[in-house]
This record gives C-alpha cells, sequence and structure tokens, in this order.
C-alpha cells in the first residue's frame, strides 16, 4: 500500500472517529486555553500515544542498537591493540574502523532525536563541531597513568569523534616516520606543561601506537557505559520533566527536528560550497575530517528524521498533521524526506564528498570553473559534483522549509530561537 493511501486510511479513520464523538455530545475541548494535543484528542489520535509511539518505535530501537554497535567496536578496538606483526595490524584496523563507521551511522541517527535526556547525554557520545585533537593528543599520554579518569575530561576528549582521530590518523612526520602529535607545537615553542608530549617524539613507532591503542580502549569502554545509561534513561523519563504537558513534550520533537536545517543542511551540506560567483570549494568545512563519512552522515541525519517523524511507520506526527486536517502537508513532508534520504545514498553519488569537492575546479575561464554550476544545481543534476551541491539546497530545503513554516503553525509549536528569522 502506498504512503498516500495509508494516510488517507487514517484520515478516514480519524474522521468517523470525530463524527461518532460529536454525535454523542462528546469530543475534545475547544478552550482557547487548550494546547492543540488536546484539542484534537479523540479515539484515534492522542499525543501522549503518540509520545510514547516515538519513543517505544524510534528512540529506543536505536539506543538498542547502539549498544550493540558500539559494544562489538569495542571487541575489535581490543584485538587491534593485540596486533602481533604488521599484516595483522592492518587486517584488525581495518576491522575496527568498519565498527566505528557502523556505530557512527546510528549515532548520525540519534543526532537528530536531541531532546530530553538524549540532548543531555549528546556531549557523552559527541561532541562535533568542536573536535579538539589537540586535546585527544594529550589525554592519550595522561591515560598511560593508572589514576586517569576518563569521565572527568571535556567532551571532544572521550566521543566518537575522539576515537575517529585515533583510529583513521595517519599522519606522520616525514623526518623521522614517527606519529604526529597535533598540539605538540604551539607557535615557536613548546608544550612544556604536559607530562609525555615532550617525551613523544623518543618514543618509537611502536610505542607511540600503544599509547594511541591503550586510549583507544578507554574510550570505547567509555561509551558503552554512557550507551546504558542512555539506555535506562530512555526508559525511565526521556522528557526528563515532569512539569511539562504532551504539548511542551511534542514541541521539544519538534526543536529535535531543526537539527535537519540547521546542521544537516546549512552546516553539513552547504558549509563547503561556494555562496556565490566569488566563493569556494573547502572540504576543511565537512564533519569527519579522518573517517570521511560526511555523506553516511547526512543520509543518516536524514533516515533518523523520518523515523523521528513518523515514530518508524508507529503513530507519528504524520498522524498528528492528520488529525489536524493537514494530510496534504503530512504526505509531501514525508516524500520530501524520502527524496532526501534517496539522494544522499551512496547509489546517487558514488564518491566521497571530500573527493568531489576536493576535485572542483575555480578559475577565470567560465569552462572550468564550476562554482556556477554547483550555485544553479537541482534535484534532476547528473554529474557528482551537481547532485552535492544540490543536496542541502534545493533537497534538503524542500523538508526545512515546511518545517519551519507550515509544520509549525499548524501544532502550535515554538521556532527554536537559532532558526528564528532565517528564511533561506
Amino acid at each position: 500500500m502506498g504512503l498516500e493511501s495509508k494516510l488517507l486510511i487514517k484520515l478516514f479513520v480519524m474522521s468517523v472517529s470525530t463524527s461518532a464523538l460529536m454525535a454523542c455530545g462528546g469530543g475534545s475541548s475547544t478552550s482557547p486555553d487548550s494546547s492543540i494535543c488536546n484539542n484534537l484528542t479523540s479515539d484515534s489520535f492522542s499525543c501522549t500515544n503518540m509520545l510514547n509511539s516515538i519513543v517505544d518505535n524510534a528512540v529506543s530501537p536505536l539506543v538498542d542498537e547502539l549498544i550493540i554497535e558500539l559494544t562489538e567496536l569495542d571487541t575489535a578496538v581490543n584485538d587491534f591493540g593485540e596486533v602481533i606483526d604488521q599484516e595483522q595490524e592492518a587486517v584488525k584496523l581495518e576491522s575496527a574502523q568498519g565498527h566505528w563507521r557502523e556505530a557512527m551511522a546510528i549515532w548520525q541517527q540519534l543526532e537528530v532525536m536531541q531532546f530530553g535526556v538524549i540532548a543531555q547525554q549528546r556531549d557523552d557520545f559527541y561532541s562535533w563541531p568542536l573536535n579538539d585533537e589537540c586535546k585527544v593528543d594529550v589525554d592519550v599520554v595522561l591515560a598511560q597513568d593508572s589514576e586517569y579518569d576518563i569521565s572527568t575530561r571535556t567532551a571532544p576528549r572521550r566521543g566518537l569523534d575522539a576515537l575517529e582521530y585515533l583510529l583513521f590518523d595517519s599522519a606522520s612526520d616525514s623526518d623521522n616516520g614517527k606519529l604526529y602529535v597535533r598540539c605538540q607545537t604551539v607557535g615557536a615553542g613548546k608544550i612544556t606543561d604536559i607530562p609525555g608530549l615532550l617525551e613523544w617524539d623518543g618514543l618509537t613507532l611502536a610505542e607511540q601506537k600503544n599509547q594511541r591503542n591503550h586510549y583507544s580502549k578507554k574510550i570505547s569502554e567509555y561509551l558503552i557505559t554512557q550507551a546504558n545509561i542512555l539506555k535506562k534513561n530512555v526508559a525511565d523519563t526521556l522528557f526528563d520533566s515532569s512539569g511539562d504537558t504532551t504539548q511542551d513534550s511534542a514541541n521539544s520533537i519538534s526543536d529535535a527536528l531543526f537539527y535537519i536545517d540547521k546542521k544537516t543542511k546549512d552546516a553539513k551540506s552547504n558549509n563547503a560550497l561556494p555562496a556565490n560567483s566569488g566563493g569556494s570549494f573547502n572540504t576543511g568545512h565537512l564533519e569527519s575530517q579522518y573517517a570521511k563519512v560526511s555523506l553516511s552522515n547526512i543520509h543518516n541525519n536524514l533516515v533518523g528524521a523520518k523515523k523521528l517523524f513518523s515514530a518508524n511507520g508507529g503513530i507519528g506526527f504524520d498522524d498528528f498533521l492528520l488529525a489536524a486536517g493537514e494530510e496534504e502537508l503530512a504526505i509531501r513532508m514525508l516524500a520530501t524526506l524520502d527524496t532526501a534520504i534517496e539522494a544522499s545514498s551512496s547509489t546517487k553519488i558514488s564518491a566521497s564528498m571530500f573527493s568531489i569537492i576536493d576535485a572542483a575546479t575555480i578559475g577565470a575561464d567560465e569552462t572550468i570553473d564550476q562554482r556556477s554550476d554547483c550555485i544553479n544545481a537541482d534535484a534532476d543534476s547528473v554529474s557528482l559534483l551537481e547532485k552535492v551541491c544540490a543536496l542541502g539546497t534545493p533537497v534538503i530545503k524542500d523538508f526545512t522549509d515546511d518545517l519551519k513554516g507550515q509544520f509549525v503553525l499548524t501544532l502550535s509549536f515554538t521556532v527554536p530561537s537559532d532558526a528564528e528569522g532565517d528564511n533561506d
């Protein structure tokens, strides 16, 4: 059964139920002081059921998947730390990197679900765009102390982004063939107050790798602990505010969806591209500088947004819109999400965003300057660069325009402060 047919059947059932309530003198309150959640409560829809459905069908399964993936990642990281020769090292590093990608894919879906306790714990797992490789380098050496406690460290030192750096960075000092430390040099002088950093160059390559592996294990163990805490918190009290109404809680989920607008569209998709004819292509603005999974992150943000919006096929915001008489909007928003999910898939864009954008050319000759092609790209574009350029605007923008407009107006939601006045 098609999406439109499914939604129309839901609408029909709701209409019949509402008519029956009215015939019996029942129905929900129409007081102007009542929230739309209360006003639209009927036998076929309630915000309470919607919130429970979103938790049960979208959030909790992803948290369970995250625990599974992080456990496998931890095993792979520990296996990598026990290698005995270079051939085995390469195989086990590839395995650890693969499990990191799987864990990151799940987390990127949860990135869109930052409300309640998920928002409170987000920094325990990921701190982009506040990545800080220098601080990770510092903690690599500090963690060699038996008294080291990773839970006391700041977020950029202990999450999936820190582990990405340790697993995927292969930069070395060309003069001595050893691992390069990002913050060993500041200006013209060395950092002198961090035990271990000054001695780093004196270590053998094997000793440097062992120190990094030791810290990688600490991060992977920490992530599993935090994931289990998150699972308990989600089960106990996801919204973490006994004073909130169902409307407040629904509004907090709506706020979380704006991640697609400000982060996925603006920061992740558009920021590395020229905004005008004088702009530039800049891979330094892409997410995931070491693992190069920026496209996968965008794709999984959109997959997570659809799961959140539709409660992964349960009672979701699409049903809320139907109850409000906006079936056309519900159909359109799900359709634009599906379009964006497909457009960001590896089948549509078969290379990394890094390689595509890095190969883009800028020159005085219009035939080799690709900025205009990028700026004018649309959903029907054929080249890989134009597909990347169209991904944020107009493809994802088709969804976020409705999100910022008719969606919040229909359901009486507020627009997050950082999105107010943004009419792009």
